[in-house]
């Protein structure tokens, strides 16, 4: 708290403390030891710097540039993004298909809005779509083309490493409900699909990435890791699901743009 300008001379109570002058030459700030029954005296140099006998353990008997601190009330408030995706399963084949088959990476998109608690944590409610696909071999049938989708609908948790910048670090993790399915299409039979399977499952999902905000505006660049179950993709001419009712891991990049109404 401000005491006295110009030359001051009274009592202190003992502690740490700091003395900040404000002149034409720029603000100045020093920490000082104040001890009881010992006088604590501070100048100013015509150059500006203050000098002190008696400065804070670890502090140096001669001043620096006064910087205030960072003040900024922390942004609390609902915000919606926008997100492309492209996600590559790493783990494709399918029960009765080739080691040979080859699943491609696909598109996809999806939709948030949330709420900012605090500065660094969020929490906000996602819905996805994405797309693969691939081709392989069902059955009997050679050289089929399929394309594997996912709805999801979820939770998510979205923690920030605070900055001072407009440059910030963000990850979420969650998950939800998952609407798979999956269309078999033979290349010999392209005006026809083949087989549909369809069903519900779960999904966790995580995301690491760097966000950037300008004027409201958001912008992240992350790297989206997906777990989903494959539970009801029964085909009957395998007669069985067509992943094994074992669980998915797809990764891929996401950008996104977005608004922070706070």
């Amino acid at each position: 708290s401000v005491v006295g300008k110009g030359s001051y001379d009274g009592l202190v109570k003992p502690g740490l403390h700091e003395v900040r002058i404000v002149g034409t030459r720029g603000d100045q700030s020093i920490k000082i030891q104040v001890m009881r029954g010992k006088k604590t005296t501070v100048q100013q140099e015509s150059s500006g710097v203050l000098r002190t006998d008696f400065p804070a353990p670890g502090g140096s008997p001669s001043s620096h540039t006064y910087k205030p601190p960072w003040t900024t009330p922390p942004p609390i408030g609902m915000y919606a993004m926008a997100y492309i995706i492209f996600l590559d399963t790493l783990n494709p084949q399918a029960t009765g298909m080739t080691l040979e088959d080859v699943v491609h990476g696909g598109p996809g998109g999806s939709l948030r809005i949330g709420y900012r608690f605090a500065e660094n944590v969020g929490a906000e409610a996602t819905f996805q779509y994405s797309v693969q696909f691939g081709a392989g071999d069902i059955g009997s049938v050679r050289g089929v083309s399929y394309a594997l989708g996912a709805a999801r609908v979820g939770a998510l948790g979205r923690f920030m490493v605070p900055a001072k910048t407009s440059v910030r670090f963000v990850a979420t993790v969650g998950g939800g409900a998952v609407w798979n399915f999956i269309s078999w299409k033979p290349r010999a039979q392209l005006s026809g699909v083949y087989v549909d399977a369809q069903g519900w499952g779960g999904f966790a999902q995580m995301e690491l990435g760097v966000e950037f905000e300008f004027a409201h505006i958001l912008t992240d660049l992350s790297l989206q890791h997906t777990l989903q179950s494959t539970g009801g993709l029964e085909v009957a001419e395998v007669g069985e699901s067509a992943f094994g009712g074992k669980l998915l891991f797809a990764i891929g990049p996401m950008l996104s743009v977005g608004y922070g109404f706070w």
